[in-house]
């Protein structure tokens, strides 16, 4: 008598995948006949798609990598589209589901949605739907979806190696800045700066110009140097390299920056658990205080004091002639595209700090949403039980509230929020989080793990 042979999953997921590789093979040889470009542009996100699959926390370095050195403002055309860098999360999410697809149907391992994922996941939903029901331009959304939500994505689909690769890329980049100030030479001036490119212009503070490297922002530069802070506490010869990570925020001339570390040293000090690595901090904190001192005197009273009384003007008058059309739910009364392609309320289109932008392009309710992973990551640092990633986004509030989401930073912002809730995760279940900074428990109330 014959038997019938049934197929185990893992058969199964590989004649799956095996279909799925020659679809896409077949497409790319299709596009090629259209657009070479276009059929490397396919065989590059099968490439990022296979390796974040195959090997996925050395895909989410590469998606690093790409992130950190290649400037937010490349622009890959093809076929009438612009591609640009933050794409790259798609083929590595896309590689990292799969992974996970493939290690529940094999292993039965399951991703569990904390609340703070479920507030972020939702606060996307609700941008996609406005810019149906208000008909708001498809860039507002598109910088939601693949920008922030895919940062954090990959962020929380991140194992703790990912904060040495951090921490490393950051210290380049640090090297890069301070390098660049003293040799007054920016690698990327003219890169793309033409075309379909929108590169910025170099800016310039008291007389020197200011260090940015890849990241296209002083600013953005300067964050990112201090979000890198407390990833370093593990390393041998961490205090160099904090001093090294301070220096290239300096260069900056970035004032959010340059509080984000002394914030950061502050709750470190506030958190710390080991005596030694307390004094350490408090060192810093002290010399991270003077420095802030005498920065800040030659900032407001020095040849840069126009510059800053100019830029503080120009904030406070905007954030007060646009925050009174806000709305809870929906965009800011009047919210309007002005002849440069962005969104303006009462005649303004640059406001300086992220909550208040999120707000009249999404309402209030979009806001606290997508913000949520800093509102958990502020309390769990609050009741000391933070590890560096909970650390290292509580401290960027200095910088979310004086800056918006620009550039680079802004994936960094949420793939470090992606961290931070790993860690709380983590130590709701009682593993180890901070490998620097002794971790407990984090409050349950905001961080509910479904079983």
């Amino acid at each position: 008598m014959a038997h019938l042979v049934i197929p185990d999953s893992r058969s199964i997921v590989r004649v799956v995948y095996f279909l799925a590789a020659v679809a896409v093979a077949a497409v790319a040889s299709v596009a090629a006949v259209s657009s070479p470009m276009l059929a490397v542009g396919i065989l590059l996100v099968m490439v990022f798609t296979f390796v974040s699959f195959w090997r996925p926390q050395f895909g989410i370095a590469l998606w690093l990598v790409a992130t950190v050195f290649i400037p937010s403002w490349t622009v890959l055309a093809s076929v009438g589209t612009q591609i640009q860098p933050y794409y790259l999360a798609v083929p590595v999410v896309i590689g990292l589901t799969l992974r996970r697809i493939h290690g529940r149907i094999s292993h039965g391992r399951v991703f569990s949605l904390s609340f703070v994922d479920l507030s972020v996941v939702t606060g996307v939903v609700l941008v996609m739907f406005y810019e149906s029901i208000f008909q708001q331009a498809s860039f507002l959304s598109t910088n939601v979806l693949f920008t922030l939500f895919l940062g954090y994505v990959i962020g929380r689909l991140s194992e703790p190696v990912q904060h040495n690769v951090f921490a490393v890329l950051m210290i380049i980049v640090a090297i890069w800045g301070i390098l660049e100030f003293g040799l007054s030479w920016h690698a990327f001036v003219d890169w793309q700066a033409t075309g379909g490119g929108i590169g910025p212009a170099l800016q310039e503070r008291g007389g020197f110009t200011r260090s940015e490297a890849t990241l296209g922002h002083a600013i953005a530069y300067g964050a990112c140097l201090a979000a890198a802070i407390p990833f370093v506490r593990s390393f041998k010869r961490a205090a160099v390299l904090q001093v090294i990570l301070c220096a290239g925020v300096l260069v900056s001339f970035s004032r959010g920056p340059i509080l984000a570390v002394v914030f950061t040293f502050a709750l470190m000090v506030f958190v710390e658990r080991s005596s030694k690595r307390r004094l350490t901090s408090i060192v810093f904190l002290i010399a991270g205080l003077t420095l802030v001192y005498f920065v800040f005197t030659f900032l407001y009273n020095g040849s840069g004091q126009s510059e800053v009384q100019a830029s503080s003007s120009y904030r406070d008058n905007a954030v007060a002639s646009s925050i009174q059309f806000t709305n809870v739910i929906g965009p800011a009364d009047g919210l309007q595209l002005n002849a440069d392609g962005r969104y303006e309320t009462n005649g303004v289109d640059i406001i300086d700090s992220a909550p208040l932008r999120l707000a009249l392009d999404f309402g209030w309710l979009v806001t606290v949403l997508l913000l949520m992973p800093a509102v958990a990551a502020i309390v769990a640092v609050l009741r000391r039980r933070a590890g560096p990633a909970t650390v290292a986004l509580a401290a960027q509030v200095p910088v979310l509230l004086v800056t918006s989401f620009i550039t680079q930073w802004q994936v960094i912002f949420f793939f470090i929020a992606g961290l931070a809730i790993n860690e709380m995760v983590a130590s709701r279940r009682g593993k180890s989080v901070g490998r620097d900074i002794d971790v407990n428990t984090v409050d349950t109330a905001l961080i509910r793990v479904s079983k």
